[in-house]
């Protein structure tokens, strides 16, 4: 009679831990599902502010930026995640300009870009869906002159 008065507290106090456990990690499971949901929202209403933005400044284009540059399309490929501005000068031609202008225009471009990213709190939304810019620059006959990239990760 002992032996199965033993055998059953032990099959209750087994019961009541595996209980207890479980009941601990459906609560930290459900704990990380509504974080997860929470950051997977947030990059979703972000990509979409992202989106929206991008309508914008196409409905504008060609927009003057001065200095003889022009936006003429901006893109936003979704799957990539990176926005694509596609400039123009009105002013130069490729043969006009030497290689060290084109990459001293490049360095100092990047950089004030770089700069405005880090500094605009109207970039929200970008930082939020973890955006890659890339810039491009066409001469006045739509020759490319250059191209950089700013990864996430530079700005983040």
């Amino acid at each position: 009679m002992k032996k199965v008065l033993r055998i059953t507290g032990v099959l209750i106090l087994t019961y009541i831990i595996i209980f207890s456990c479980n009941k601990l990690i459906s609560k930290k499971l459900d704990e990380d599902i509504k974080e997860n949901n929470k950051e997977f929202v947030e990059k979703s209403n972000a990509k979409t502010d992202v989106e929206k933005t991008v309508e914008i400044i196409n409905n504008k284009t060609p927009y003057d930026t001065g200095g003889g540059m022009y936006i003429m399309k901006v893109e936003f490929l979704k799957d990539r995640n990176e926005i694509i501005y596609n400039y123009k000068t009105i002013e130069k031609s490729i043969n006009e300009l030497t290689d060290k202008q084109i990459l001293d225009y490049r360095v100092s471009w990047r950089q004030n870009v770089l700069k405005t990213i880090n500094n605009n709190p109207n970039n929200e939304s970008f930082v939020k869906a973890k955006v890659n810019f890339i810039y491009k620059l066409e001469d006045k006959n739509g020759v490319p002159i250059l191209d950089f990239k700013i990864e996430f990760t530079e700005y983040s």
